[in-house]
């Protein structure tokens, strides 16, 4: 059910914590469509974990201060809170910016890597956040292919930012909270 669907009904419209920006004009500008696609290649290589069994994996992407960069901290779900998407501590996530570009969490070795390496290179490199991940969360790994869908049409995922948020028109629900450890 849509939120004015609900307006019109008489019940009121839950406010959503998450939003999905659509890409402003990334056909025109090839310095956006550079970033997007770094972002779509951060997300694959999330989805390439998960694949491998590390649906603990989770990210609680935002807008820089400036709005002019999309941030994404990557940990594991421990490290979550109820909400689904804010962390617990800081410390514990890895960071990209798409300032960075192709260099993923700082690694000057991966432009041009494709996400599965990626994703092989992650579990090496962050080995204490991918063992906290391992187990299965289809609700979230769920939600998350949703999400990498939106990004493949366009649409950054976007949960924070130092600026108050339009969530009109291109709201999708926030990643649900879940149990972890997964239930067995």
């Amino acid at each position: 059910m849509r939120r004015d669907d609900r307006a019109a009904r008489g019940r009121p419209a839950p406010e959503p914590l998450a939003r999905f920006e659509a890409v402003v004009d990334f056909e025109s500008s090839e310095r956006v469509r550079r970033s997007l696609g770094h972002v779509r290649r951060l997300l694959a290589t999330i989805h390439e974990l998960h694949k491998l069994g590390y649906q603990g994996v989770r990210i609680s992407p935002g807008r820089s201060p400036s709005g002019a960069h999309w941030r994404c901290a990557v940990a594991a779900a421990p490290n979550f809170r109820r909400d689904g998407w804010s962390l617990v501590s800081d410390s514990c996530a890895v960071h990209y910016s798409s300032a960075d570009g192709p260099r993923f969490f700082g690694w000057d070795d991966a432009p041009g890597k494709r996400p599965s390496h990626l994703a092989r290179m992650f579990v090496e490199r962050f080995p204490r956040l991918a063992s906290d991940s391992i187990g299965m969360d289809y609700p979230y790994a769920g939600w998350f292919a949703a999400a990498l869908g939106a990004v493949e049409h366009g649409r950054l995922p976007v949960f924070y930012a130092d600026y108050k948020l339009n969530l009109s028109g291109l709201d999708m629900p926030p990643p649900p909270p879940g149990r972890w450890p997964p239930a067995r």
